[in-house]
């Protein structure tokens, strides 16, 4: 497969993530946050055993002992991962926390194909592909300030400097390095990939951290019953975490084509203009309608060009 045809790949994956995201956040306004997440892997790691058992011969006791143990690292990374980031999300709001996350997986990712972590092809970070990263970097930068708003001292009548402020400088540092461990994680979960299958290893990604959030769940119950919510099943729950599973293997199968860090800005710049163009312009899933303005125009269009940047110079 050619790195442009991968590109195209794994820009279909970016958008189908960006559209599963946006069903969970209308699944989250009904279940709650803890619950959508957990029905979220769940189902998904459903789904990729099912895919393994069919088209991989499944994953036997005899193959999981012969897996090197640092290779379930990245379904406990994601386990953490999933739990600060509902912490960290109603700290920071959405944009910024996808922006810090970005920040620390393409930093990460660069180092990690410049020195050929866990198997992959070197890629050395020559000037052009840390322009590359520079561009995007500046694209998430202009899309995370476009989405603050400002708000209005009552007192004063004027207006306040919208979004965190520096007493969340550590909350800031957390989703960096959550977004580093991340990247690492899905890494390594391409390596074990290369062993196991692909959607076994998206299983194992997947399932330690739906069995913590429904033991969470179970406990929480115990100790303090709420009363029930009142919804009904809807077909709608079950699809996010079944496009899940779409962007969990396509990472185990792209990364060692394209790379870790070309894969990383590809799937979120495409997930960026699915969101931009399609979801968040139509209000979709019940979510509120943004405006296409100047500057998330020109934030999508500096991720782009930094994708294409780090697309030509990949080689060089």
């Amino acid at each position: 497969m050619t790195p442009w045809l991968g590109l195209a790949a794994v820009a279909a994956v970016g958008s189908l993530q960006s559209l599963g995201s946006a069903i969970n956040g209308s699944v989250g306004r009904e279940l709650g946050v803890v619950r959508a997440t957990c029905l979220f892997l769940a189902v998904g790691s459903v789904w990729a055993f099912a895919l393994s058992y069919a088209l991989e011969g499944g994953l036997s006791l005899a193959g999981l002992r012969e897996i090197p143990p640092y290779l379930f690292i990245p379904g406990l990374v994601n386990l953490v991962f999933i739990a600060t980031m509902i912490r960290i999300i109603n700290v920071l709001g959405v944009m910024l926390t996808q922006g810090g996350i970005f920040a620390g997986q393409m930093i990460a990712s660069l180092i990690l194909d410049h020195i050929g972590f866990a198997g992959l092809q070197r890629l050395p970070a020559t000037p052009g592909r840390i322009v590359g990263v520079a561009a995007l970097l500046v694209g998430v930068g202009l899309l995370a300030s476009a989405s603050f708003q400002p708000r209005r001292r009552p007192e004063a009548g004027g207006a306040e400097p919208p979004g965190p402020g520096s007493k969340y400088l550590w909350t800031v540092v957390a989703a960096l390095v959550l977004g580093s461990a991340i990247s690492t994680a899905m890494v390594l979960n391409a390596r074990l990939g290369a062993l196991i299958g692909p959607f076994a290893s998206t299983g194992l990604f997947l399932l330690p951290g739906a069995v913590f959030l429904a033991v969470y769940l179970l406990v929480r119950r115990r100790l303090q019953p709420d009363p029930a919510r009142g919804t009904s099943f809807s077909w709608l729950y079950l699809v996010p975490g079944s496009l899940n599973v779409a962007g969990v293997g396509g990472s185990i199968i792209f990364i060692p084509v394209i790379g870790a860090q070309l894969m990383t800005a590809t799937t979120f710049t495409a997930g960026v203009f699915t969101g931009l163009l399609l979801i968040d312009r139509l209000g979709m899933f019940g979510l509120p309608r943004h405006p296409v303005t100047a500057r998330r125009l020109t934030g999508a269009a500096v991720l782009v060009c930094g994708v294409l940047i780090s697309t030509l110079f990949r080689g060089a």
